[in-house]
């Protein structure tokens, strides 16, 4: 089997769970730009993409899609009606999730956020908002 240079990271590490409502970004329905940002916060963070999928459920609904990541993944889900969005980042190793708060906020033009950090596997709350 051929060797992988993807890293091994051990265990545990920071969980992000973010929910932010937008001014009524069109950024929301749009799997492509999401794909995007959630891979550039991903690359921010120190992490190592490996693979994401993205699906928009047409018309003015929203997207749900994942980036798969050497040390965890983040996943999001958007509801552009209502203008609120849901997001999941876990990186274990040397990323920090926390690095991907202000991406989000700017590119989905948060007008409220609230966000906790978790300790993992401890569940300790390192930080909220």
């Amino acid at each position: 089997m051929a060797e992988s240079n993807i890293p091994i990271v051990p265990p545990g590490g920071e969980h992000l769970i973010l929910e932010l409502w937008s001014n009524g970004s069109d950024v929301l329905t749009c799997a492509g730009k999401i794909k995007q940002i959630c891979e550039d916060a991903a690359t921010e963070a120190g992490a190592t993409v490996i693979t994401s999928h993205f699906h928009h459920f047409g018309g003015g609904h929203g997207v749900s899609g994942v980036v798969v990541l050497a040390e965890s993944h983040i996943s999001i889900h958007t509801w552009p009606e209502t203008g609120y969005s849901a997001i999941d980042v876990f990186m274990c190793g040397n990323s920090r999730p926390i690095k991907t708060l202000e991406i989000f906020k700017k590119e989905f033009d948060a007008r409220e956020v609230r966000y906790q950090l978790v300790k993992r596997p401890s569940g300790k709350i390192i930080e909220a908002m």
